[in-house]
């Protein structure tokens, strides 16, 4: 009977997750060595190029999201945040203008997963005032790695030396794995550096 009453409640709990949608919260704290949460979570990456005012972007999946930004203008921005694993499809941007569904002409879909950090691509939002009208607006998804990678080494090293980074966006990627080899190896190739400074350092303190 309690594992009947445990299952209904679980089952009770997906059913709500899946009939509404679920802020996107950035994740500000992240544990690297949370070992459970890796087998059933992953990071997403998203980045906005735009000077629209955003209100709300929306994305369908595993569990529906919505991302609500502080800031309506997210120009070369990034969002981190840590969502269950699975397959998601963006579905529909709002900016102050209008509401823009997202069709299949361009690639929208993208996978999360477990314990990676899934770069999805950058967001960009074209809005042109032409005889007081907008015309010619232009909403696609764009592989900036290159922007993504540096994001990640100026604001969270250590999370990119601990996770691996993945591209997940549409087309495909071979610079993301380039970078983190040379990443890497930076990284080990300063240890024994660092390691013979705090030696003379005790040396010198010694004498």
């Amino acid at each position: 009977m309690k594992r009947l009453k445990r299952y209904l409640c679980l089952l009770y709990a997906s059913l709500s997750l899946l009939a509404c949608s679920v802020a996107i919260k950035p994740s500000t704290q992240i544990d690297i060595h949370d070992k459970q949460g890796k087998q059933y979570t992953g990071y997403i990456l998203m980045g906005f190029d735009t000077l629209s005012h955003i209100e709300a972007v929306h994305i369908d999946g595993v569990i529906n999201l919505t991302y609500e930004p502080d800031s309506a203008q997210l120009d070369n921005q990034f969002v981190l945040a840590q969502v269950p694993i699975g397959s998601y499809t963006f579905t529909q941007v709002e900016t102050g203008i209008k509401k823009y569904e997202l069709n299949d002409e361009l690639k929208w879909d993208f996978d999360v997963s477990p314990g990676r950090i899934n770069y999805i691509g950058n967001l960009e939002i074209q809005e042109h005032l032409m005889l007081g009208y907008y015309q010619k607006n232009v909403v696609e998804l764009v592989n900036k790695s290159s922007f993504a990678i540096q994001y990640l080494q100026a604001t969270k090293p250590s999370l990119l030396k601990n996770i691996k980074l993945v591209y997940q966006g549409p087309g495909n990627d071979t610079f993301i794995d380039y970078v983190q080899n040379q990443f890497y190896l930076n990284a080990s190739l300063a240890m024994p550096n660092n390691a013979s400074a705090r030696s003379s350092a005790e040396v010198l303190n010694n004498e």
